[in-house]
């Protein structure tokens, strides 16, 4: 498991939150699933 910084817009508002998962694939659709209107989701190591 690593944890991931991701980083994502919601109607024009910017957030960042850290997940732990096993990939960044995974990360992205942990957020996606706890945001579905997030856009320009981006995942870096933290």
């Amino acid at each position: 498991m690593r944890t991931y910084r991701v980083t994502f817009h919601i109607r024009g508002h910017y957030y960042e939150e850290h997940v732990t998962c096993s990939s960044s694939a995974a990360a992205r659709d942990a957020i996606t699933a706890r945001y579905p209107q997030a856009t320009g989701i981006t995942v870096r190591t933290a």
